[in-house]
């Protein structure tokens, strides 16, 4: 008999410490789930938000041929205003830039090079200019705010003298007509 007693003992004991081990692990099993819900609904969340934000982005169907046109009219708008026929009105451009700026244009070199864009000619400038530093500057400054469109590629320091600097600078434009 007592050792049913002793084997019930610890039966119940071995019940016990299992009951805790199960309830242990109840608890953990939920409080990860719901951690990961959690997480689950702060990704869904976020997905919702980014499927708004490109949502906004997307032309409806009904718009496309309407933004194509506004799209071909801004595009002459740019080439009547911001393109030059011919190289002559890009010198005459460029003179006029640097006179109003304060420096010498020592020399520009123009050079027509092959153009991705269909019925523009795509014009390098190599310009060499002289003045001192202020004046350099707001000929650059002038450049790219200039009517005509152009785009500075580089620029290099040339001599120095006495307050006096001489720049090279590399820029392309377009004319209008193609080849």
């Amino acid at each position: 008999m007592a050792n049913l007693r002793q084997a019930r003992r610890n039966f119940y004991a071995i019940a016990g410490i299992l009951l805790v081990v199960d309830i242990v692990a109840a608890v953990l099993l939920f409080t990860s789930t719901g951690a990961r819900s959690a997480t689950l609904d702060e990704k869904f969340q976020q997905l919702r938000l980014q499927v708004q934000m490109k949502s906004h982005l997307v032309v409806p169907p009904e718009q496309v041929q309407e933004r194509v046109q506004e799209a071909r009219k801004q595009m002459a708008e740019f080439y009547k205003d911001r393109l030059a026929s011919d190289s002559s009105a890009l010198s005459t451009q460029l003179g006029m830039l640097a006179k109003d700026a304060g420096v010498k244009l020592i020399s520009a070199r123009y050079q027509e090079v092959d153009s991705d864009v269909p019925d523009l000619r795509q014009i390098r400038i190599a310009a060499n200019i002289g003045g001192n530093y202020l004046e350099s500057v707001k000929f650059i400054n002038a450049v790219e705010r200039s009517k005509l469109f152009f785009t500075i590629e580089s620029v290099a320091l040339g001599e120095q003298q006495a307050g006096s600097v001489r720049l090279s600078v590399n820029m392309d434009t377009y004319l209008k007509g193609g080849q």
